[in-house]
């Protein structure tokens, strides 16, 4: 809500800033594509890249720890938590502005390592699991709900938004509290890697869905915010009434009638654009290279 000034705009379309609070996926994805591409290019042992790729997920959780949820460290200590400070600070000191701004850049990081030594030693892994195949999918589904409860507990005692209780940042309380989350994703992912090696499913609406959900998460924000009108309200005294969740409103329920089919759409129409600018490329390729 509210309008976005010329310089967030120019920053926020170079890269440099988040012009969508929720599109930190495309930026983690590159960097962990650097780090991929580097591995491959530069290191000769499959040990020694899933050693980088751990360090990058190391190095991704402590850049959040440190940014935190804004700019927390551009002005007095605890400007934040004046009943003005962020009316009155910058549009780049604002929450989700910055590169890893929100523990949803780092929290599941460790799905990356995990992807890369699956790939290398897929057919070890999966000869493993078919001996006493359902006591290990057990045991991992099981360690998944452990390291969620414990999780959970950290969350409870530390947490991430350490900015909200004081002028501290708390980074080392969000570093512990992100590492904790990294087994939740490990053990999730394995357990359902397990669990799609006797389990598979597929329907004509996944299949259709499928072929453009990239584009769908990256542009989401245009449905989510087209219609915040139907959560939201003016107060008339700069602040905003949360509709959604007044006694017997229905706002919410429509609020997601709107915004789910809005969304495949967008992300429907996008797709096209992408595919039909892919195929002009490869064209224009194909025909430079044929002269």
């Amino acid at each position: 809500m509210g309008k976005a000034s010329a310089p967030k705009i120019i920053f926020g379309v170079l890269g440099l800033t988040q012009l969508n609070p929720y599109g930190w996926f495309p930026f983690v994805l590159f960097l962990f594509y650097l780090v991929f591409w580097f591995s491959r290019t530069r290191l000769k042992t499959v040990r020694a890249r899933l050693w980088l790729y751990a360090g990058a997920t190391v190095f991704v959780l402590a850049a959040f720890s440190v940014m935190g949820h804004f700019a927390w460290w551009a002005g007095e200590p605890g400007w934040w938590l004046e009943p003005d400070g962020f009316a009155k600070a910058s549009w780049w000191m604002q929450k989700r502005t910055l590169w890893f701004n929100w523990e949803c850049w780092m929290n599941s990081s460790a799905g990356f390592v995990l992807g890369a030594a699956t790939a290398s030693y897929k057919e070890k892994i999966v000869s493993w699991f078919k001996k006493n195949y359902w006591w290990k999918l057990a045991a991992f589904t099981a360690l998944f709900f452990v390291s969620l409860t414990v999780f959970h507990a950290v969350r409870r005692k530390l947490g991430y938004y350490t900015e909200n209780y004081g002028p501290d940042p708390g980074i080392l309380q969000k570093f512990i509290t992100g590492l904790s989350q990294q087994p939740v994703t490990v053990f999730f992912d394995v357990a359902l890697f397990a669990g799609m090696m006797k389990f598979r499913t597929e329907n004509v609406l996944s299949r259709f869905l499928g072929k453009f959900t990239y584009e769908t998460y990256l542009l989401g924000l245009v449905a989510l915010e087209s219609f915040q009108f139907l959560e939201y309200a003016a107060d008339g005294n700069g602040g905003w009434i949360a509709l959604a969740w007044q006694p017997y409103n229905w706002n919410l329920i429509l609020y997601t009638l709107a915004v789910v089919p809005v969304t495949i759409l967008v992300g429907y129409l996008a797709n096209r654009v992408d595919n039909l600018l892919i195929r002009k490329l490869k064209s224009k390729n194909t025909s430079g290279s044929a002269s």
